[in-house]
């Protein structure tokens, strides 16, 4: 609730809370006040994220009674909890069990590395319909009928200038021949300093107290971890 209210405070309430309730009206079930897991599918593929276990999990983070279906109250108080400004164990929580996948309350590389390579495609695809990265929003992407009319550049054109954007970013990034293999190459770099700094029993997964504990070190990984996921939310 807290973060919510800092989002809400930082963007402004009119605006930002029309455009959520308009997305989720958008791809509710059958014209009801609820979104359903498929209606959820629907809007995330606009941004090209499709991982089925990706989504399953944001939906059931997102999914706060349990009742497989996202009233506009969940679903708006989720995308606001992804904004970079808010802050707190709410945003913290929810980002955990996003990323535990299997929901089995402990988070492995496997885990961390699908996520964040999944939302790092997400990010690339924003890339493409927004000329200032700082605009980004995916919540607007996904209201788009036809996104793809909206791209500011021919597909194949960004994605090469995004794999030059790499390979000028240092030595490790030389060796990706696609912007694809550059996404996977960053998640794998993220993934193993988290789990340096996380793990600290060493068992190869991140608890959730371990995770609170880096998480609210603030250290530029989990800054990364956090800013990648603020992509969902809405901005003005």
């Amino acid at each position: 609730v807290c973060g919510l209210c800092v989002c809400l405070h930082v963007f402004g309430v009119d605006e930002l809370v029309e455009r959520v309730r308009n997305l989720h009206t958008k791809y509710a079930h059958d014209g009801t006040d609820t979104l359903d897991f498929n209606g959820f599918t629907e809007a995330f593929g606009q941004i090209g994220i499709t991982d089925p276990e990706l989504l399953r999990s944001l939906f059931d983070a997102m999914d706060v009674e349990n009742d497989h279906v996202l009233s506009f109250s969940e679903f708006s108080a989720s995308v606001f909890l992804m904004a970079e400004d808010a802050t707190g164990p709410a945003q913290m929580r929810f980002i955990y069990k996003a990323i535990d996948l299997d929901g089995s309350d402990g988070i492995t590389k496997e885990e961390l590395q699908k996520t964040l390579t999944h939302i790092l495609k997400g990010r690339e695809t924003l890339t493409a319909i927004y000329t200032e990265t700082e605009a980004m929003d995916a919540m607007s992407a996904m209201g788009v009928k036809n996104l793809r009319s909206t791209y500011t550049k021919d597909k194949a054109q960004w994605r090469e200038e995004r794999l030059h954007d790499y390979h000028i970013r240092g030595e490790k990034f030389l060796g990706c021949s696609t912007l694809d293999e550059c996404l996977a190459v960053e998640a794998r770099e993220l993934t193993e300093a988290t789990f340096e700094q996380a793990d600290t029993d060493n068992d190869k997964r991140i608890s959730f107290e371990e995770f609170s504990t880096w998480y609210e070190n603030s250290s530029l990984e989990a800054r990364r971890v956090r800013k990648l996921f603020s992509i969902f939310s809405p901005r003005t």
